[in-house]
């Protein structure tokens, strides 16, 4: 375990070895296992689980749940991020972003992807990433529990929604939502409280769902209605509608 926590951040066994003052020979045995963590004594364990920003307990019984991984593009280029560590393919060359994830099963993630057609307008279509092939090799990854989520490794959840919206204006972020074929969907977020959403159906400005008080609601409804044209535009021509 310890070998594929190195791997995928980067590290040596050396330089573990200067971050916890063991002995280099010490960390080369646990490290190709010929010294099972399980029999270390507590005082290496816990120099070790420092080192490593993970619990003792985690270290010892071999728990990695709650990994995240990364997905964003560079390009055509899907990059899938385990750690410090960068996975990647080539995706079709109109591949122009992602959109949202729509489920994760089996190792594969199901995941709505921008592209753009021939005329150069751009349209969504689903995309599945097969992670047991991005981390062939390094199957120990996808062991434990784990999540995928849009974003670069460290990237804010206020950043990537500028990152993604159509609009940003007075401190909210309008990205695409979710509807029925041919509506027109805009989900505003409040970019300092970014789990707050209000969700309107344009052009109409029907209200179709929000978490927001009612105060920061008029103002996200007012954002959307001064740019209407503009987020109406820009969204069907991100959803080819």
């Amino acid at each position: 375990m310890i070998k594929s926590i190195l791997e995928q951040r980067g590290l040596t066994a050396f330089k573990l070895s200067k971050e916890t003052g063991l002995p280099y020979s010490t960390v080369t045995d646990i490290v190709t296992g010929k010294t099972a963590i399980q029999s270390v004594s507590a005082s290496v364990l816990y120099k070790l689980s420092k080192a490593l920003d993970m619990s003792m307990e985690q270290l010892y019984i071999g728990d990695s749940s709650n990994r995240v991984f990364y997905l964003d593009n560079d390009g055509s280029k899907v990059c899938v991020y385990a750690g410090e560590v960068m996975f990647s393919f080539e995706s079709d060359d109109n591949l122009v972003g992602f959109r949202n994830i729509t489920s994760v099963k089996s190792n594969i993630v199901y995941v709505d992807a921008y592209f753009k057609n021939e005329e150069g307008k751009t349209f969504v279509e689903e995309e599945q990433i097969d992670l047991d092939d991005i981390f062939e090799g390094y199957e120990d990854l996808l062991r434990s529990e784990y999540k995928v989520i849009l974003s670069y490794p460290g990237e804010s959840r206020r950043r990537f929604i500028e990152r993604n919206s159509v609009l940003v204006s007075d401190g909210f972020g309008v990205m695409c939502g979710e509807g029925a074929p041919g509506e027109v969907i805009a989900d505003i977020f409040n970019l300092k409280r970014n789990t707050e959403k209000t969700s309107i159906r344009l052009p109409d400005m029907a209200v179709i769902s929000s978490n927001m008080k009612d105060g920061m609601k008029k103002r996200a409804i007012a954002v959307a209605e001064d740019n209407k044209d503009a987020i109406e535009s820009e969204i069907r021509s991100r959803l080819h509608i």
